[in-house]
């Protein structure tokens, strides 16, 4: 492996500090009118317009920038066709303890792996940037919405090039703080409203839990090296044990720590890794946070949050399993596998059932964290089942990467037409409530509609292929599963999986008959909100932007073999993958290639005008006969809760009476976790009820003991303060 190369260095870091200055004077300018002086900001509206207009600016030159560096690393430094990528190392400070006992560094790494998810954030954020022209105009907090925004883009983007532990700790809470304060804006518009507010403290507490465990882990991984490297710790190190350097293989291939000894540290290891990460990316079974937090930011800030922000937690799992933790053992993968099928299929149940836009496509953003997670387990199982399985791994890894992006794109594509019809409708997303949209705005319910069939799986939309590449891979891992207790494991996990995906796509298809049918199409439900509606579709900027994704979930279902080589190539650069071969040349063959893009686009531009000529040639407008009755679109058409009955109604129950016993009442619904389907029937959410009770418990005994101790009687105090005192003289007399 060649050196790097200084100007290269040299280069990433003066455009790390540029990016990091235009990110910067965004977050600024959102915010310094709340800084400042009320004197000194002089009329309240053009200050405000003022700020939000100097805070998209920045958003947008800082977003271009670090989308032109990243296009150029993939394109002309890294192309996919070639073998090996010289990676490009910078500094941007380095603190001066370093080696050291507590060495602080921030310090960055670009491979492919890395310019590609900083090529997803800083693309989505230029769309985004644009849009949120339109969605913000008006809004009294739309100045601090943007501020934040820029912070929060800005921390994504170095969460994904960080080469430090604690670097990249900070940074990751940056992005968490961020958000955090993102997810206030629906508080800070309905202070009234005890569910905005349960969010923020939910997402803050969950967030710090998943901090905890993933530095844990880095902690018990950088502590091999301190052995080799910090002979006296409190002299200092040779080298700086917490770089992520130390945990990658070198020039020559060998690696500074190595686990292959100690299956026990790096179990563990890798349990609490995996626990961290899995809770930030909303996996099962603390996944509840997400439907729970998200839809109360603001829904322009959507795309990025759960489009990209909820997968930079998958990136590093790719980083640890795939790179740090190695060597990989081969049921580490099967758990990872059997808990994505788990996310997908229990999401997506209550994505089919969920009322309002905005919470129904939350539930799905984890299914398909699921459905990514199945990939990555396959591939991690796969790799530690050597070179038998090697092209196995590497098709694992091709799936979860393609379906990340596939997410990213048709994900983003269905919230920023949410945030068309909520923006144009005054804040209407209950899908009951809405009907008709595409009478009203028929450019965003197309848009739409090509979303529902992407996320949906329906070919030629990209969501399809990668789907189809992780059942295959599913499939052609029933081969491959190791022996013995490992054996029994993997063939059980892979009939898990498949049992679970195929599940989650079919209910994805049912959820998204039910929301696109009942919210886009059909007759307006509800006509005191149509009448209250903006009139006329989105402004072209704003449709640009969703037009650009709805053209990008077609293009990406037909442009699959350039594809999945470009996800070949940053398979191949992982070092646990390195050794084992790459995807089957049969396969990349076998798919479509780039030429069949016009023909298809052609054929069916042809196909959908043709087909709107002949309904416009045969179409018979005339009152609705309804047998005599004055036709009611709110009474007269299909509810959601109808569509899906046959879905919930095994789960559910009616509502209890609220005169019963003390022993027979529910704990406190704290997490939410009664569903209403009906005006009579509810459905609990398993994982959120087992929260409420245990929120509920430890209040209790919490309420108990306190009432005991602080009882009022000075004695008790007088006796705390003795026992204090005589814990306190034999705690020196040990240190003595």
């Amino acid at each position: 492996m060649p050196q790097p190369d200084p100007a290269l260095s040299e280069g990433l870091r003066g455009l790390a500090l540029a990016v990091t200055l235009l990110f910067g004077l965004g977050f600024v300018s959102g915010v310094l009118r709340r800084i400042l002086p009320r004197r000194w900001v002089g009329s309240e509206e053009p200050a405000r317009n003022l700020a939000t207009t100097a805070s998209l600016l920045f958003a947008l030159l800082g977003s271009a920038g670090a989308a032109g560096a990243a296009s150029w690393f993939l394109l002309a430094h890294c192309p996919p066709a070639q073998n090996t990528c010289q990676p490009i190392e910078a500094t941007l400070w380095q603190s001066a303890a370093a080696p050291g006992p507590v060495p602080f560094a921030a310090s960055l790494y670009v491979d492919r792996l890395a310019a590609f998810l900083a090529l997803l954030i800083a693309g989505l954020s230029f769309g985004v940037t644009i849009y949120s022209v339109g969605w913000l105009a008006g809004d009294e907090q739309r100045n601090r919405v943007a501020g934040f925004y820029n912070l929060f883009v800005l921390g994504l983007l170095y969460v994904v090039l960080a080469n430090h532990v604690f670097f990249l700790i900070l940074v990751l809470e940056v992005a968490t703080l961020a958000f955090g304060y993102l997810i206030l804006y629906q508080h800070n518009r309905r202070p009234e409203e005890e569910r905005h507010h349960r969010a923020f403290a939910t997402y803050l507490v969950i967030s710090q839990l998943g901090t905890a465990l993933i530095l844990a882990a880095f902690l018990l991984l950088a502590s091999q090296a301190q052995a080799q490297y910090c002979p006296a710790p409190l002299s200092g190190c040779s080298q700086d044990i917490f770089s992520f350097d130390m945990f990658r293989p070198d020039a020559e291939g060998a690696r500074r720590v190595n686990l292959s000894d100690k299956p026990g540290l790096a179990t563990l290891i890798f349990l609490l890794a995996f626990g961290g990460l899995s809770i930030r990316a909303g996996a099962f079974p603390l996944h509840f946070w997400v439907s729970l937090a998200h839809p109360s930011s603001p829904t322009t800030t959507h795309a990025m949050s759960l489009g990209i922000g909820i997968k930079v937690a998958l990136y590093l799992m790719l980083r640890m399993f795939f790179e740090f933790l190695y060597p990989a053992q081969e049921w580490w993968g099967w758990i990872i596998l059997l808990i994505g099928g788990a996310t997908a299929v229990y999401n997506v149940f209550f994505a089919a059932l969920a009322h309002d836009l905005k919470r129904a496509l939350a539930y799905h953003s984890v299914e398909n964290i699921g459905i990514i997670l199945a990939g990555m387990g396959l591939a991690l199982a796969a790799t530690a089942a050597g070179e038998a399985a090697s092209r196995l791994a590497a098709l694992g890894l091709i799936a979860a990467l393609y379906h990340l992006l596939n997410h990213t794109v048709f994900k983003s594509l269905l919230y920023l037409c949410t945030g068309i019809v909520e923006k144009r409708t005054g804040g209407v997303v209950r899908v009951s409530q809405l009907g008709g949209v595409w009478r009203y705005y028929p450019w965003t319910a197309s848009a739409f509609v090509v979303g529902a069939a992407a996320i949906s799986g329906l070919p030629p939309f990209n969501g399809f292929v990668s789907e189809w590449l992780t059942l295959t891979g599913l499939f052609g891992g029933l081969g491959v599963t190791g022996a013995g207790e490992v054996q029994v494991l993997g063939f059980a996990a892979i009939i898990t999986g498949i049992v679970c995906l195929a599940l989650a796509f079919s209910l994805t298809a049912l959820a998204f008959v039910k929301m696109a049918g009942q919210s886009m199409l059909g007759a307006p439900r509800d006509p005191a909100v149509w009448g209250q509606a903006q009139k006329g579709d989105a402004p072209v900027y704003m449709l640009g932007v969703v037009g650009v994704l709805a053209v990008l979930c077609l293009t990406l279902g037909l442009a699959m073999q350039p594809a999945v080589r470009f996800f070949n190539a940053i398979a191949h650069d992982l070092s646990g993958l390195r050794s084992t071969g790459s995807a089957p040349d049969a396969l990349i063959s076998s798919l479509p290639s780039v030429p069949l893009l016009p023909i298809l686009l052609a054929v069916f531009a042809s196909l959908s005008l043709s087909l709107l000529r002949y309904r416009a040639m045969r179409t018979r407008r005339g009152r609705v006969w309804v047998t005599g009755a004055p036709f009611e679109p709110a009474r007269m058409q299909s509810t959601g809760a109808a569509f899906t009955y046959l879905l919930w109604s095994r789960f559910s129950h009616r509502e209890q009476p609220d005169g019963l016993p003390a022993s027979h009442r529910q704990p406190p619904d704290t997490m939410y976790a009664r569903l209403e389907i009906s005006a009579q029937d509810r459905l609990d959410g398993v994982f959120r009820r087992l929260v409420n009770v245990f929120i509920f418990r430890v209040s209790t005994i919490s309420e108990r003991l306190g009432q005991r101790m602080q009882n009022g009687n000075i004695r008790w105090y007088l006796m705390y303060i003795l026992a204090a005192l005589v814990i306190s003289l034999f705690l020196l007399y040990l240190g003595g």
